[in-house]
């Protein structure tokens, strides 16, 4: 009885640090990166496409993101420390120490390269190695730097969907690019409104963010409703390349009053309500 209860502990402490890996990864994250990826590769697919390579592309895709969503919570041990929503993580509750991460992270990062450069083509693995790049040296460094860390965010963001249609196409046209923008400008009231709702805790981390020292909430509200109309206007631009069907028209101009309508909602009171209205809205 003694050795069966041992045993299903040692299983239990196995599956616990497995889950400490997982989470490493950031799982919620990841899976948004493979569905902007897909949805990349659907948009490129043409007579020639290979569906099989949509499988090779997303393993590629998310052996990378996890990793540097890994090596991101490397660098960022300290500050995630002194965070309340990001104190639990792996490396500050010392679950795994911050060697254990970074070695994981640069195997997953190699077999992440590896996979893509074998199984998908080498535009792939560009733009996968500068979106893995961008993120872990300019991103991350630039959030205690400069509010512009929301800009370079938004382009790491906006570039899982190039990988998926570098995957299925090998060249980037005019469409792909304003898949890019429609995600790049996304990000921007996304984001804007987050940091509203935590920037005590983004300032006790060390992040700088455009909701700092911004007390009646107009700065953070002026850029979340410039952005959420340029938003609404690049949203209509598939419809010149004829990339979508008859009902994308309908529904861009409903969805894009609505983001408006939650974004000057926070604007005319910039609540933690309504930030969180509006960054639930733009999910």
């Amino acid at each position: 009885m003694k050795r069966r209860l041992a045993e299903i502990g040692q299983q239990n402490s196995i599956l616990g640090i497995a889950g400490d890996f997982i989470a490493l990864t950031k799982p919620r994250l990841l899976l948004m990166v493979l569905v902007s990826c897909g949805t990349g590769f659907y948009l490129a697919l043409s007579e020639a496409s290979d569906l099989t390579m949509l499988a090779h592309v997303l393993i590629g895709t998310a052996l990378i993101g996890a990793a540097a969503n890994c090596l991101n919570q490397w660098y960022e041990a300290v500050p995630d420390s002194l965070m309340e929503r990001t104190q639990n993580r792996p490396i500050p509750s010392k679950k795994l120490t911050r060697s254990e991460a970074g070695v994981f992270g640069i195997i997953v990062s190699i077999m992440g390269f590896t996979y893509l450069t074998i199984a998908v083509n080498w535009m792939a693995v560009f733009i996968g190695f500068l979106t893995w790049g961008t993120y872990l040296f300019i991103y991350t460094p630039l959030k205690q730097k400069s509010v512009l860390n929301t800009w370079a965010g938004s382009v790491v963001g906006a570039l899982p969907p190039l990988i998926g249609w570098a995957a299925a196409n090998e060249t980037l046209g005019p469409e792909a690019w304003s898949l890019f923008a429609l995600l790049f400008f996304w990000q921007f009231p996304h984001f804007f409104a987050l940091s509203w709702m935590y920037k005590e805790d983004y300032q006790k981390g060390g992040f700088k963010m455009l909701s700092f020292n911004d007390e009646t909430g107009k700065r953070t509200g002026f850029h979340i409703i410039s952005n959420t109309l340029v938003l609404f206007a690049v949203s209509l631009i598939p419809l010149q390349l004829e990339q979508f069907s008859w009902i994308y028209l309908p529904t861009a101009i409903v969805l894009g009053f609505l983001f408006v309508g939650f974004s000057f909602a926070f604007y005319m009171q910039p609540t933690f309500e309504r930030a969180r209205q509006t960054f639930r809205y733009s999910i």
